[in-house]
């Protein structure tokens, strides 16, 4: 069962068509000044995240964000509760290798729960008022 405890979120605009991108990461992208809103789109590696799509919104739509609180996440790897989360290409969280930095990445949650091989989503903290960088 899915469960989230919002304690921040933002309501943004999608700036490409997030139908199918629940649970994804997204990054701030633009001002739209015909909607009167900030942008998101899907994060990429090496992206700064904004935090964890909520909704699964059409392009020009509100985009639900939240950047502090409980949430789930699409995965695109295995974790152990405590790892740190950081983005993939495709806007997965995907574990951070434990004792290594790596050069331009930005932390985005902890995992709340283990999530194993093959898993498509797992419980994470997110902190991403101020997302940490790794360089």
């Amino acid at each position: 069962m899915a469960s989230e405890l919002p304690m921040g979120e933002l309501s943004l605009v999608a700036h490409t068509d997030l139908r199918l991108m629940q649970y994804h990461i997204v990054r701030l992208t633009g001002f739209s000044a015909d909607l009167n809103g900030v942008e998101c789109s899907l994060c990429g590696a090496g992206l700064k995240p904004v935090g964890i799509l909520q909704n699964a919104p059409n392009i020009n739509t509100a985009a639900n964000v939240m950047v502090l609180g409980k949430s789930q996440v699409v995965v695109g790897a295995a974790a152990n509760i405590g790892d740190s989360w950081i983005a993939d290409a495709n806007g997965h969280a995907i574990p951070m290798a434990r004792g290594s930095w790596v050069g331009g990445q930005f932390y985005l949650a902890a995992a709340l729960s283990a999530t194993p091989t093959g898993a498509e989503r797992s419980s994470v903290l997110v902190e991403c008022l101020n997302p940490w960088w790794y360089a």
